[in-house]
């Protein structure tokens, strides 16, 4: 059911009262009804996935000759679903895409931790906030530098359906954000980076710092086989909690337009940076933390 050269995507799970709106000149949100037509029934879709479908209010509309930058259509309808997820855990997905030719099952969808405070009721206000991040995420992926390294890790690491993946894919994106060296002492560097970049108080910066030594060293037991995977509970809190950390990076970067700038410069371009930012801070005192 492609419409108007349109690439439609039923938005799954979406709740709202906003009737439209547009995120970007060619992608925008629209309540639809759904009334599968001879030619979809002809498709390979089952009964019951016809009648989830139907079931969805919202849609998004692609233009079909507007997917400029090398970038696909399910590329697209994923970074908006990423800016969605950095805005707040959520468990919107798409799961289908209509085009003229045809549809596809988009198997790579982003899962929802069930521990997270998962919110789908979204405002106008909530869309406008979601869209300035969809218009950074976009010029990162079509820049495809330093930020969209993050960007890939962070999608895939939402795409896990299993939370040893995302822990990992969702580690390497902070580093992707925030590393400029090759030399030892990677955790206390980059949590002094973290702390530093997303806060400029004094206690918080501890509080964040700690998160992060908490989230590497959660890295270092699932690389190492040190976790139990029978604790399941445990274990989704776990990635809450760095889910939390990288989405307040992500928030914190996309904001400053001057900040995204720098992270897409070569190391010493980011030393300098994160130098500035850093001067003057001390992080908690090693001994009460254990880094693994």
């Amino acid at each position: 059911m492609a419409k108007n050269n349109n690439i439609c995507f039923p938005l799954f799970d979406i709740e709202t009262v906003v009737a439209s709106f547009q995120f970007s000149e060619f992608l925008s949100l629209n309540k639809h009804i759904y009334v599968p037509t001879k030619r979809d029934r002809n498709f390979s879709l089952a009964v019951h996935e016809l009648n989830s479908i139907m079931e969805q209010s919202y849609w998004l509309f692609l233009s079909e000759d507007r997917t400029p930058d090398g970038l696909s259509s399910s590329e697209i309808g994923n970074l908006l679903l990423l800016a969605f997820w950095i805005h707040r855990p959520t468990k919107i997905q798409l799961r289908y895409k209509f085009e003229t030719n045809g549809f596809t099952r988009l198997l790579d969808r982003i899962q929802y931790n069930e521990v997270d405070n998962n919110n789908n009721f979204f405002t106008f206000d909530d869309f406008k906030t979601i869209k300035e991040f969809y218009n950074q995420v976009y010029v990162a992926a079509i820049r495809r530098a330093r930020l969209n390294t993050a960007l890939l890790n962070t999608l895939h690491g939402s795409f896990a359906s299993n939370w040893r993946p995302a822990v990992l894919l969702y580690t390497a994106a902070l580093e992707a954000l925030l590393s400029f060296s090759t030399d030892p002492g990677i955790t206390k560097r980059l949590g002094c980076c973290y702390a530093c970049l997303v806060s400029k108080n004094k206690n918080q910066r501890d509080a964040f710092y700690e998160e992060f030594v908490f989230a590497y060293n959660l890295r270092s037991d699932v690389m190492h086989g040190r976790v139990i995977e029978t604790n399941g509970n445990e274990n989704l809190q776990n990635l809450s909690r760095l889910t939390d950390l990288l989405r307040t990076l992500w928030f914190t970067i996309l904001k400053d337009q001057k900040v995204c700038i720098a992270l897409e410069a070569d190391d010493k371009g980011r030393k300098s940076l994160f130098d500035t930012l850093i001067k003057g801070y001390s992080c908690p005192d090693k001994n009460r933390l254990t880094i693994r």
